[in-house]
């Protein structure tokens, strides 16, 4: 699924997936929050049973990322 970062809970709802952490609203606020650096295009991480690739980045946010399922 690629999409620009919005509501998670819109995310969860629409793809009957579970991406839980109760601080953050947004994808973007769960992506800062699980790296803990300025972002990059082009970093993976996996978080529970989904795996994370951002792909753009503009004006030092995330603009796009890639989302799967594992």
């Amino acid at each position: 699924l690629l999409l620009i970062p919005d509501g998670r809970r819109d995310l969860n709802s629409f793809m009957n997936w579970s991406i839980n952490d109760e601080n953050a609203k947004t994808i973007n606020g769960l992506i800062l929050k699980t790296i803990d650096e300025i972002p990059i295009a082009n970093l993976c991480f996996t978080n529970e049973s989904y795996r994370f690739e951002i792909l753009k980045i503009k004006n030092n946010s995330i603009s796009s990322v890639k989302i799967q399922r594992i």
